[in-house]
């Protein structure tokens, strides 16, 4: 097990170093952060790599799911900061392995690794992101991150979150997904509320098809496909507006967090 997950960690350093020029949001029962693929189209694929996040008790919410996130190596997990913040691991579990959010595999999270400058009190903090330690490593294939993508590639969104915006039963069971591309931040038509950063993305609101992300979908990955390959740019943060579809929308960048991913899972090896 540790040399694969060493295996794992040495890849994750070498992707740190390649670099791409091509040409959320919200848990599902918290509207503060707004994320759902309104618009988006059943999956056409299957994302193995797709982890979703789940409460052990469901409790009177309309859904068990609580955010998406991406497999990058056989027991990690990246997902977004504020899905995680202050939360018990042991409340949760991981679905890994399917495009149905209640199949896959299921996985018991060891713990859950916030990056240092995430703030959970604050609405404007930096460092959206957090990585989630799996039990048990998982026989799905991880997907890559990638360093660096360039303003103006298309791009693809995917997640379980709310399909009709002020419905929160409208969680569906399959994944769905969204083509769109990415903005120069200076372009991005996003609020003053949670302005996007340098340590950010700026995704295209589809304004002709009414369609965007919103609850459900933090922590869902943004893919870019690279030679025939997916890779993984980003992970769902935020919409700017107080409704969804109000702004474009913003993914942590993963390519600016890398190197403390890296950093993180090599770190838990020694």
């Amino acid at each position: 097990m540790r040399k694969r997950l060493l295996g794992a960690v040495l890849a994750l350093a070498a992707l740190a170093t390649l670099t791409w020029s091509g040409t959320g949001t919200a848990f599902a029962d918290d509207p503060g952060y707004n994320p759902h693929l309104i618009g988006g189209d059943p999956a056409t694929e299957e994302y193995g790599f797709a982890a979703a996040l789940l409460y052990k008790d469901q409790g009177d919410r309309p859904a068990p799911l609580r955010c998406g996130g991406a497999l990058i190596t056989p027991q990690w997990v990246v997902t977004a900061a504020h899905c995680v913040a202050g939360r018990n691991p042991a409340d949760f579990e991981l679905n890994v392995g399917s495009n149905d959010y209640l199949g896959g595999t299921a996985f018991k999270p060891a713990r859950f690794v916030v990056h240092p400058y995430w703030d959970d009190e604050d609405e404007k903090s930096i460092g959206d992101i957090a990585l989630i330690k799996l039990a048990a490593p998982s026989k799905e294939r991880p997907i890559a991150p990638l360093s660096h993508s360039a303003p103006g590639s298309t791009v693809r969104m995917i997640g379980w979150g709310r399909t009709v915006a002020d419905d929160p039963a409208s969680i569906p069971r399959q994944i769905r997904q969204l083509d769109t591309r990415t903005l120069e931040l200076s372009a991005c038509s996003f609020g003053d509320e949670f302005d996007a950063t340098p340590g950010d993305l700026c995704v295209e609101r589809a304004k002709a098809d009414a369609a965007g992300a919103c609850n459900g979908d933090s922590g869902s990955p943004l893919l870019l496909n690279v030679g025939g390959q997916w890779r993984v740019i980003g992970v769902d943060s935020r919409s700017g507006g107080d409704s969804c579809l109000a702004t474009d929308e913003v993914f942590t960048s993963i390519g600016f967090y890398l190197d403390w991913i890296t950093d993180t899972i090599t770190a838990d090896q020694s």
